[in-house]
């Protein structure tokens, strides 16, 4: 059992900790799209927040709802409609776990890579740039900001040519 979402409300963030630590299990932090930044449960906090509460690094892991559907309701709590989750919130909150030290580089690519891999049971063929893996990979610039992306050896996006 895999329990995600875990930083939609303050509770089962310390639900998740208490989990993790009790059974040395992995715990999945959403990057909401309507909880970007300084917000108290936003995926930066969230991360920073189990990884000072003594959950290892290896069993987090970070996501995102992207291209899923996110309905929409009023102040009443009526539903007004439908938008698309992004992948920018994701981007952000990632890239700030680096920038702010709370994680080398390096490991703050397990939260995204190697650790998705393995709590999906997939760790024998993907998260890792080893020989006999999967190499789908992003190049990233000194900004971190993604340049490339290749899938099964084709390049499947290039911002320097809007390619997607």
């Amino acid at each position: 059992m895999i329990p995600t979402h875990v930083n939609r409300r303050l509770e089962l963030l310390e639900e998740a900790v208490e989990y993790a630590c009790s059974f040395d299990a992995a715990v999945d932090v959403t990057a909401f799209d309507d909880a970007p930044g300084d917000h108290e449960l936003s995926a930066f906090n969230a991360v920073r927040t189990l990884l000072e509460r003594g959950v290892p690094r290896e069993h987090i892991t970070l996501s995102s709802d992207c291209n899923g559907s996110l309905p929409q309701f009023d102040e009443r709590g009526e539903y007004i409609g439908m938008r698309v989750a992004g992948n920018t919130t994701l981007l952000a909150d990632w890239q700030r776990l680096v920038r702010e030290g709370v994680l080398p580089l390096d490991e703050a690519l397990t939260l995204i890579g190697a650790n998705v891999a393995r709590v999906l049971g997939l760790h024998r063929h993907k998260g890792l740039l080893a020989p006999g893996f999967d190499a789908d990979i992003t190049l990233l610039d000194d900004a971190l900001q993604p340049r490339q992306t290749f899938v099964a050896g084709r390049c499947v996006f290039d911002s320097a040519t809007g390619m997607r």
